[in-house]
């Protein structure tokens, strides 16, 4: 019964990840058009952002497009991150124990991910979080192990 409900709440997590990613494809998808339209019509643009809450005073169109890049970078960091925690909820759903490699490995590239994506906000948070999630992963293999000594025990 107690499985039963863990993998019934794997089943909404991975849903509501789901549901985030695709927000964040479509969040990159209109920056990269915001990208590409202050490319084609700056002109046009200039006015549109001037009337935005977003934009800087005295700022120009080349700073407008650099800012949106530098989102839709973060936004695809961002997305890679929810697919990897995705796959891990998604897999671990049909599978007896979440103490597998492909897991451990999962979640070092998501250590690795965040700290890209947040030493540009604040490099020591960006390094205290990768740390802390390496440190999970580094939980994980021992899991792993252990898992590993009980099924070749039975």
């Amino acid at each position: 019964m107690e499985e039963k409900k863990m993998k019934q709440k794997m089943h909404v997590v991975s849903g509501v990840l789901k549901g985030m990613m695709i927000l964040f494809a479509v969040a990159a998808v209109l920056d990269l058009t915001g990208v590409v339209l202050c490319t084609a019509i700056p002109q046009k643009m200039e006015q549109v952002l001037l009337a935005g809450s977003f934009w800087i005073e005295g700022g120009t169109i080349g700073e407008a497009k650099m800012m949106l890049l530098f989102e839709i970078f973060h936004l695809l960091l961002l997305e890679w991150t929810l697919y990897d925690v995705y796959q891990i909820f998604q897999e671990n759903k049909d599978e007896s124990s979440p103490f597998q490699i492909r897991n451990i490995k999962r979640i070092k590239r998501i250590a690795l991910l965040a700290v890209l994506n947040l030493t540009a906000i604040n490099f020591f948070v960006g390094l205290g979080t990768g740390a802390a999630i390496y440190g999970v992963a580094v939980i994980f293999e021992y899991g792993c192990k252990l898992q590993k000594l009980e099924d070749e025990t039975l």
